[in-house]
């Protein structure tokens, strides 16, 4: 999961796949933004994320 939050506005965001969990005030302009950050971020996303929580 993605949290953003930016000016008051919070969206909660799956990485893989890609979706809106929640968003509260976030418009479509700047969810679709965000959208498009995580998608072409999500290799590096999901790699980040599994150091933090994979137990090795």
């Amino acid at each position: 999961m993605s949290h953003v939050s930016s000016a008051g506005n919070r969206a909660k965001i799956r990485i893989s796949p890609t979706v809106i969990i929640r968003n509260n005030g976030f418009n479509e302009r700047d969810l679709a933004r965000l959208l498009n950050v995580i998608e072409e971020n999500k290799d590096y996303l999901l790699s980040e994320w599994r150091k933090l929580f994979t137990e090795e």
